[in-house]
């Protein structure tokens, strides 16, 4: 149920049109790229094609997300990335895989990575990431995200894959 007040940001955010938008929302679109909702190149509406190009090299900052504008997050996170990736190079094939990457919290550079994928019909890996292991967390009778001291961001890197396309329809 707290996830889902996180969730039901993004979801509205994604779904949002009007210029005056809440302020956590404002700061979760601007986190994912600055741009208008409309426009964005992390948030399109349901079933419109994200453009291709044939030999199209993604660019970290493509999914860069400043994390200091996530909304109802109010301590200190790196930066992370997410977005979705074509799972092939045919114009015909419009389905895609979601990440969400946080780089290790850890002095230095990391040069491990963890790669979580929750299983079962409808069940996705940001679930986990978001309840379990990655570095928010949400606290026993509390409605709003908190750190993780648990997080395994701590140790290494770490991508949460929603790996059934299904889930993304």
């Amino acid at each position: 149920m707290r996830t889902m007040t996180l969730a039901a940001a993004l979801v509205f955010t994604a779904t949002a049109a009007s210029a005056s938008l809440p302020p956590e929302v404002a700061r979760l679109r601007n986190a994912l790229g600055g741009s208008p909702v409309e426009g964005s190149r992390a948030l399109r509406p349901r079933g419109e094609s994200v453009p291709r190009a044939p030999n199209h090299t993604f660019q970290a900052s493509d999914f860069l997300v400043n994390s200091s504008a996530l909304p109802f997050v109010r301590f200190p996170l790196q930066d992370s990335y997410a977005g979705r990736l074509p799972i092939s190079s045919k114009k015909s094939e419009t389905k895609q895989l979601s990440f969400w990457y946080w780089p290790s919290s850890a002095a230095g550079v990391s040069n491990k990575l963890s790669i979580w994928l929750n299983g079962g019909p409808g069940c996705s890996s940001f679930i986990g990431f978001l309840t379990e292991n990655g570095p928010i967390s949400f606290k026993a009778g509390t409605i709003l995200p908190a750190p993780n001291p648990y997080a395994w961001t701590t140790e290494s890197d770490m991508a949460s894959i929603v790996y059934r396309l299904f889930v993304l329809e």
